[in-house]
């Protein structure tokens, strides 16, 4: 049983040694994520808003 314990943590120490050296895609890959959600929420505010203004008839002065 000890084997078993030794390969899997060799294996996250492997793991942990590549997050330490690519640490910055890991943050990029975050940075871009919160990027895209940012566009997606304000092109769904876009869209409401431009619906918003075309239901809108502008009023005419008689």
């Amino acid at each position: 049983m000890s084997g078993n314990a030794t390969a899997s943590t060799g294996r996250a120490g492997a793991i942990n040694a590549n997050l330490v050296r690519n640490w910055w895609i890991v943050s990029l890959r975050g940075l871009l994520a919160i990027a895209f959600g940012i566009v997606a929420l304000a092109f769904q505010l876009g869209m409401r808003l431009g619906k918003a203004k075309q239901r809108v008839a502008p009023v005419r002065a008689s």
